[in-house]
């Protein structure tokens, strides 16, 4: 109770603008977290059926059994090779295929654009609440009754930018580290894209 105690003045101390910085805290950091299992769970299935598929064509499976049993799966690669195989037309693979990915990938991105919306709005916000702070303190600069009290205003007004950047420091680091992890479950579906060119090309 002490520690949140302690968090809850700590936040309070930027006066009412502290309400919309709590908020921007729990939306921004809540979609990190979504979004950090969510790759992470992509990443793992992609790295799984990239493996599958290579042991079972290196195996000598029939392209017909392979198709069977990815397709019997969910995933952005399964929902891919689904796409790109009810293609009649083989020479369209490529095409098929990149239409496939950016669809899979597009929610993903939407995702990342609006986190980093949010990371942005973060100092800008306690910038407003800062610049809010002082106007105050100068409109009652008279009944301060002198200049401590209102440099104590004036810090007062500061704590919001503070937490701005409390707010978007690491959420730069953290959107950075997501992308990493983005990046990899993209790479990871370019490298089954020959495995799905192969098992394609027998699609009666």
């Amino acid at each position: 109770m002490s520690l949140l105690h302690d968090t809850w003045n700590f936040w309070t101390q930027a006066g009412w603008f502290a309400y919309p910085l709590l908020m921007l805290f729990f939306f921004t950091w809540g979609g990190m977290i979504n979004l950090f299992f969510k790759l992470r769970q992509a990443n793992f299935r992609s790295t799984y059926f990239q493996h599958g598929l290579r042991q079972k064509l290196d195996q000598g499976d029939s392209h017909n059994n392979v198709r069977e049993w990815l397709l019997t799966h969910q995933g952005i690669i399964p929902d891919v090779a689904s796409y790109v195989f009810e293609g009649k037309d083989k020479e369209q693979f490529d095409r098929r295929f990149e239409e496939a990915l950016a669809g899979e990938l597009k929610p993903i991105r939407k995702e990342f654009s609006l986190l980093a919306v949010l990371v942005k709005c973060a100092p800008l916000m306690g910038l407003l609440g800062t610049i809010s702070g002082i106007v105050e303190v100068f409109y009652q600069f008279d009944s301060l009754g002198g200049i401590e009290l209102m440099s104590a205003g004036i810090a007062q007004a500061l704590f919001t930018t503070k937490l701005g950047l409390f707010i978007a420091i690491p959420g730069v680091f953290a959107i950075s580290f997501l992308k990493q992890r983005y990046k990899k479950i993209y790479f990871d579906l370019l490298g089954v894209r020959c495995y799905l060119k192969r098992l394609a090309m027998e699609v009666p």
